[in-house]
């Protein structure tokens, strides 16, 4: 609507300007020209309107959203250092445009050419007013001991003056040609020198204005040269950053020549704006420069007078900034590359461990020696990191609880999150999925503006799981389901179920209206309900009415009649779209997770990273995840929590070593709080962020060599491993696993990957985030011995391929309109008396070609001298010990099959068997439950042969 109001508007005040151009010659010179300006005047004045009531409109819709949110200081503060710097670079840019042209024009420079100056002073003041991030970094940066190695430069000048001063440089780069480029279309295209003849009365005058012109280009070309020679001598301080020796940052060669380089051409760049300069204010210069020009009989001569000296000056900065550069690399440096780079060699890797929080002093790093067979001992041992593996792949469930818990088409679940939780006495591993609200899947005749706005607000509950448990046929064990939530046992209620912020709302809808809300189907018929949130801004006025008509949905708010005085509207309900506006500086984990709080409420933990490409020395991470591509420098340093029914949203810190968010909390101190701040249920929750950890052990699979002959022959490089899913190989991404790492602290939710060497497929390391107090945050690296194998995901693999029952059973069930899909192969790191045993997990679904409903039918487990299947993951475990060496089974020696004819009598032992074989589980004992099973399973057969 306020798209038309503004052609309206805009056409309405051209018409004058279009009649006034119909009558051109049929009225007089002065009243035609009088008439002209009026009308200009009047459309000029229209757009500048509509411009400016766009422009509040803007601003005013986002301080009622931020106002809403308590974070209004924080809106201000970003607005008000936009407008100064807008006021800044558009006065200095107008001024400075002005002053050249009124020296070179006189008198004739009036009014009307100088509102043309106005739009590029526009330009340029918006231009600067767009680096209010750069200003307040630079103003308000804190302090460090970090210094690098060349200049002896604290990193902050690094992370915030460097690219402020950079920034300005440019700016006035900009602001020069600018002024050029008008000078010149003043007198090559607004004056032709008949007018300049007639304006300025005799030749006299035009030399005087010919000579005044020339000397302010000379004047301008000065500051130009100045600038260049600034420029230059902060390219010294780049040259950490150089990419042209071995590593990135400074080597050799940058050092003693490529930074000699930049001194020469600084002063060179100096020394012409000094004779610029001087050529500009002294009549006697620039009499002899004239005088050169005229005294020149002929063209050649001409030519060689002119060109010597930008020759000569080419010459000297070719030679110094790349031959002689070149020269010394190839020649000197390239045949003695190892000892000479050496010293540089070790910054980039001293450097780049502290930007990507990857050094000694952050990673506890470990040698341990590897077992073998895992036996009964192994497993008591580590019992409850046995009973919390994760046996659904997020891939497969997705689809799993798509076909049975998405309950109608209109609800959508975005991803499966991974967490755990405290109940009945144990820490568990969950899986969580939000089920939020997809209109695109309405009827399309349902969709009207009051169904989609008014009616369909909001998504409904959740499910959770245990990411262990597996009930017959394969299906998962859902602790909380269905519409209204039903809850399993003593876990947590549900108390606010309605999603109206999520991973997939991206619009906006109005709440409190005297249409009531679609809250849930209940059978036949559908429950409504309102919203008692403090979300959103109440529309309760006629300017916010008029506000949110020009942001939204235009004459609807003012002609619908379901709005009343607490109507609300909520906008901006993406969760990352809503901490970004919040906080644009920051860079957001593709992962956010919901979490549900004990008091019954859905809550999201997304995390949040400051980086920087500017860190000196460090190497740019080009890996996995393509968005951070090109940063030198990340810190996981705020953890944001966003409330899924009222929006409301909490920073908090999380590094304080960090010297960006350091900085950021100066200039916004109401944004942030202190991670003591955080409430208890939420700090639960908080996990090793997997973006921050993918990043930090792919720099790591290269930057653990801290030897720089060892890095500069890449000798002992680790990579990801790789494992097949359904029928393709694919990188093993980094994974949640609940391990006891250490005794005292006992069970820990942690982030994991194994390594294997560059081109090979044998494990030799695994690193793990750890994500529970007091440890959250710290890494861990365990690395195995040199010349110990030990077997690889994708080594497993081809095991399970080589398998005769296991192969032939999969190709077996591809056969029958089914597929089969090899979820995630788990490492699993098993310690026992100070010594590592690695257990393998993969989870074989089945799923029908017409459904994808996958089911869990195998799950397989390995160590590093069997690999075995079962339906369930206590009898694979019971059928992998029952084979080792160590454990004998005692079912033969203690001779307890029975034969019986009774049919009674085997099906009270029958039970028996049953009842012992679960408590010898529950208890972890497998060894005693595989004797139980296999006495169970010989009753059963002699039931099997009274029968028959």
């Amino acid at each position: 609507m306020f798209s038309l109001i503004n052609i309206i508007l805009i056409f309405l005040a051209a018409l004058p300007l279009l009649f006034l151009f119909n009558k051109r010659g049929k009225i007089e010179n002065r009243i035609y020209y009088r008439k002209l300006i009026g009308s200009i005047s009047i459309l000029l004045i229209t757009i500048l309107f509509v411009i400016l009531y766009n422009i509040f409109f803007y601003y005013y819709t986002d301080f009622l959203w931020f106002n809403n949110l308590g974070f209004q200081d924080r809106f201000w503060e970003i607005l008000n250092t936009k407008i100064v710097l807008f006021i800044v670079g558009f006065l200095i840019s107008f001024v400075f445009i002005y002053i050249n042209l009124k020296t070179i024009l006189y008198k004739k420079l009036n009014y009307l050419i100088s509102s043309f100056f106005i739009v590029p002073s526009i330009f340029l003041g918006v231009w600067l007013g767009g680096y209010w991030n750069q200003y307040l970094l630079y103003i308000n940066q804190s302090g460090t001991n970090i210094v690098d190695p060349i200049f002896r430069k604290t990193i902050g000048f690094y992370l915030f003056s460097l690219p402020f001063f950079n920034t300005i440089i440019g700016w006035i780069f900009i602001l020069i040609l600018i002024t050029i480029g008008i000078i010149f279309l003043f007198f090559l295209v607004l004056i032709e020198p008949r007018t300049v003849i007639n304006l300025y009365g005799n030749e006299e005058k035009k030399e005087t204005l010919k000579r005044s012109s020339i000397k302010h280009v000379l004047f301008l070309l000065s500051i130009f040269f100045l600038n260049l020679a600034i420029s230059s001598y902060l390219k010294i301080f780049q040259l950490l950053y150089s990419t042209k020796g071995v590593v990135t940052g400074a080597g050799f060669v940058d050092v003693y020549f490529r930074q000699l380089g930049y001194y020469v051409t600084f002063f060179i760049y100096f020394i012409i704006a000094v004779f610029l300069i001087i050529g500009s204010f002294s009549n006697k210069f620039f009499s002899k420069i004239n005088n050169l020009i005229g005294n020149s009989r002929n063209t050649g001569s001409f030519l060689k007078r002119v060109l010597i000296i930008p020759v000569t000056i080419s010459l000297i900065l070719i030679s110094f900034n790349w031959v002689i550069p070149e020269i010394v690399s190839l020649l000197v440096v390239k045949p003695n590359e190892i000892s000479i780079e050496k010293p540089y060699i070790q910054n980039n890797i001293n450097f780049t461990q502290l930007a990507y929080k990857i050094s000694e002093k952050d990673i506890e790093r470990k040698e341990i020696a590897v077992g073998k067979s895992i036996d009964q001992n192994i497993i008591d041992s580590n019992s409850i990191t046995l009973n919390n593996i994760r046996l659904w792949d997020w891939r497969a469930l997705m689809d799993n609880l798509k076909e049975q818990q998405e309950i109608r088409l209109y609800y959508e679940f975005n991803d499966v999150d991974i967490d755990r939780y405290r109940f009945d006495d144990s820490y568990q591993q969950m899986m969580l999925s939000v089920r939020e609200l997809e209109k695109d899947q309405l009827d399309p005749r349902s969709k009207t503006w009051i169904s989609e706005y008014l009616k369909y607000t909001h998504g409904y509950g959740l499910v959770i799981l245990s990411a262990h448990d597996v009930l017959p046929q394969g299906k998962p064990n859902l602790l909380i389901k269905n519409i209204p939530p039903e809850e399993q046992g003593n876990f947590f209620k549900i108390t606010r179920p309605e999603i109206y912020y999520g991973e997939r709302t991206r619009d906006h809808v109005y709440v409190l209206t005297t249409e009531e809300e679609f809250d849930y189907p209940s059978g036949q018929k559908n429950a409504y309900t309102n919203y008692k949130g403090k979300g959103g801004v109440v529309i309760n006025s006629f300017l916010k009415k008029l506000a949110f008509a020009w942001k939204y949905d235009g004459y609807r708010l003012f002609f619908s009649t379901y709005f009343t005085k607490k109507s609300r509207i909520l906008f901006h309900r993406m969760i990352i779209e809503r901490a970004e506006k919040v906080a644009p500086f920051l860079v957001f984990d593709n992962d956010p997770y919901a979490v549900l709080t004990k008091d019954g409420r859905i809550k999201y933990i997304l995390d949040a990273y400051t980086i920087s490409n500017k860190y000196p020395y460090s190497e740019k991470y080009l890996g996995s995840l393509p968005r951070y591509n090109g940063l030198n420098y990340i810190r996981n340093s705020v953890k944001v929590v966003i409330d899924a029914y009222d929006g409301t949203m909490n920073y908090y810190l999380m590094d304080k070593d960090d010297l960006i968010i350091d900085t950021y909390n100066k200039i916004f101190p109401a944004v942030f709080k202190s991670f003591d701040e955080m409430p208890q249920d939420i700090k639960d929750h908080i996990r090793y962020p997997s973006d921050f950890f993918t990043i930090q052990s792919e720099m790591y699979g290269v930057y653990h060599m801290n030897d720089p002959e060892v890095f500069y022959q890449r000798e002992d490089v680790w990579q990801y491993p790789t494992e097949r899913y359904r029928e393709r190989f694919t990188s093993v991404l980094p994974y949640y696993v609940m391990l006891e790492l250490e005794k005292q602290f006992g069970e820990e939710f942690v982030l994991m990957i194994p390594f294997t060497p560059k081109n090979k497929n044998v494990m030799n390391a695994w690193m793990a985030g750890r994500s529970d107090y007091p440890n959250y945050g710290k890494l861990l690296v365990f690395t195995f011995p040199k010349g110990i194998e030990v077997f690889g995901p994708r080594q497993i693999e081809a095991r399970i391929d080589q398998d005769t029952e296991m192969s032939e059973a999969m190709t077996l069930w591809g056969q029958r309109g089914s597929q089969v899909i090899r979820g995630n192969l788990l490492v699993i790191p098993l310690m026992f008396h100070e010594k590592l045993y690695i257990i393998y997990v993969e989870p074989i679904f089945l799923q029908a070609e017409d459904a994808k409903l996958p089911e869990l039918k195998k799950i397989a487990v390995a160590d590093q001298e069997k690999i075995e299947w079962a339906d369930s993951f206590e009898e694979a475990l019971i059928k992998l010990i029952g084979g080792n060496e160590q454990v004998k089974t005692q079912a033969a020696n203690e001779k307890i099959i029975i034969k019986n004819n009774n049919t009674d009598m085997l099906i009270k032992q029958a039970v028996d068997y049953f009842t012992k074989y679960q408590d010898e589980l529950s208890k972890g004992n497998y060894t005693k439950a595989g004797e139980m099973l296999d006495g169970l399973k010989k009753v059963i057969n002699d039931l099997s042969d009274q029968v028959k």
